[in-house]
């Protein structure tokens, strides 16, 4: 479970605050804290940046997991976004049409 939101208020930062610094939405910080969504590793860069914490910390990985657990975990996220934006792309409209 990601603890977006323990880091985020440890900053004294509120949500909108958080998604302004990144450049995205206040919904999308509130549906990734509540893991509804999870970021693309560019975003889980840009807040472990700003909340100067580690990505395993944001991930809630403990930093005795095996790195077969992290790896895995990362390629799901890279899984995750690559479809996201395979759904959203053009391409995919043409393919329903079909």
């Amino acid at each position: 479970m990601m603890k977006i939101k323990e880091y985020r208020l440890k900053s004294n930062l509120t949500q909108q605050e958080l998604a302004d610094k990144i450049g995205i939405s206040k919904s999308y910080i509130s549906e990734l804290e509540n893991n509804l969504k999870y970021p693309s590793v560019k975003i889980l860069i840009h807040l472990s940046v700003i909340l100067n914490v580690t990505t395993d910390e944001l991930l809630g990985l403990k930093a005795y997991r095996d790195i077969k657990s992290v790896t895995k975990i990362i390629c799901y996220m890279f899984l995750f976004d690559i479809s996201y934006r395979l759904l959203k792309s053009p391409l995919f409209n043409i393919w329903k049409e079909v």
